[in-house]
């Protein structure tokens, strides 16, 4: 900074620079650091969180759009068997093999297929709605879908999965790195109540005696009231 004492005075103006620097008590910068450094862990953690939750729910519509591919390919096929029995049906009983009965059972079961087979195809629009939503693709169309449902379900037991869970959920190590900050956080609440020392110094021209001279200021507040008790008691309660 600038210094101008002495204003206006021909012979007594002092003129000179000012500097100055604070000097950080109680490791308060550190503390900032290793809060900060835990709190980037903990997002860390909660993108890993939800990129596993955006895999898994597009996971999930994939094979729900599979199910209900398949389950359309049976339903037509079921509805193209039906047709044929009511033809049949019908050829026997002009050739009067079966009653009227046969005809119409035969008749109920290709509508049942029928209703089946739009119930069917309703849920692989449904499915393949739910697998754009999730994927983020509006423009995504309903197109042959490759993969397997009947692949062997792994045999988890309990106690290795169990374990896998809690080393590798990343929803755990951001409760974990969250319990950290707030531990860090309170230790630093703490250092402050460590008052900080300013210091700073001049050296300036001094025209009443003709020469050049200095000055040194060293400042710190005297915390007799406010001593962060609040903010102490908050970062104890987190």
């Amino acid at each position: 900074g600038y210094s101008d004492q002495q204003v206006g005075s021909p012979t007594a103006d002092q003129r000179g620079v000012v500097f100055g620097q604070e000097f950080i008590t109680g490791k308060k910068v550190q503390l900032n650091r290793a809060v900060a450094s835990q709190e980037v862990q903990r997002a860390q953690q909660e993108f890993a969180a939800q990129q596993m939750r955006v895999l898994t729910d597009v996971r999930i519509a994939f094979f729900s759009a599979l199910a209900a591919q398949q389950r359309s390919k049976l339903a037509k096929e079921i509805g193209e068997s039906t047709v044929g029995a009511v033809n049949i049906t019908q050829k026997r009983l002009d050739a009067k093999e079966v009653g009227k009965s046969d005809l119409l059972q035969a008749r109920i079961e290709f509508e049942t297929a029928q209703i089946l087979q739009r119930r069917s195809q309703n849920q692989y629009q449904e499915a393949w709605r739910k697998l754009a939503a999730v994927t983020g693709v509006s423009t995504l169309e309903p197109q042959p879908l490759l993969g397997q449902l009947s692949e062997q379900i792994p045999d988890y037991q309990w106690e290795p999965t169990l374990n896998r869970l809690l080393s590798a959920s990343p929803e755990i190590s951001a409760a974990q790195a969250e319990i950290q900050r707030t531990r860090w956080a309170y230790q630093r609440a703490q250092a402050e109540r460590k008052s900080n020392l300013t210091f700073q110094g001049i050296v300036q021209d001094d025209r009443s005696v003709d020469a050049t001279n200095g000055a040194i200021q060293l400042t710190m507040p005297i915390q007799i009231w406010n001593r962060n008790q609040g903010g102490i008691t908050q970062a104890g309660h987190e």
